[in-house]
């Protein structure tokens, strides 16, 4: 998937060519206990400046349902050592090809107790 891509490679370009200028974009905020928004502008921004995304990650589509050709969500999973990615993407076909209408990303560590978030100060999630 695309999109996957250029979270895990940093690619802007890739990035552009995935997601609808205004799609709705939603993250587990770096604490894990409640959601943000960003543009997709900022997320594009925040992934191609490497303050985001570069990790090595294995990516499953687990489930994708279709509707007459023309709308879409899928279920994703991406996850290595440390860190647990689920999405919930609502896509829409525009103009032959797919684009992410709808961003949901839900991330946690995969193992409870030990920050892989260093930013948060030392908190343990």
């Amino acid at each position: 998937m695309n999109l996957m891509q250029g979270i895990d490679h940093q690619e802007a370009s890739t990035l552009n060519s995935s997601l609808l200028g205004n799609a709705g974009i939603f993250a587990t905020d770096p604490a894990g206990d409640s959601m943000i928004s960003v543009s997709t502008e900022t997320f594009v921004e925040l992934h191609a400046s490497r303050k985001f995304g570069g990790q090595q990650r294995s990516v499953v589509i687990q489930r994708v349902d279709v509707t007459d050709d023309l709308i879409a969500t899928a279920k994703v999973v991406a996850s290595n050592d440390e860190v647990h990615y689920t999405y919930y993407l609502g896509l829409v076909k525009v103009n032959g090809e797919w684009m992410v209408q709808t961003f949901l990303q839900r991330s946690r560590p995969k193992h409870r107790g030990k920050n892989y978030f260093p930013f948060l100060d030392g908190r343990n999630v």
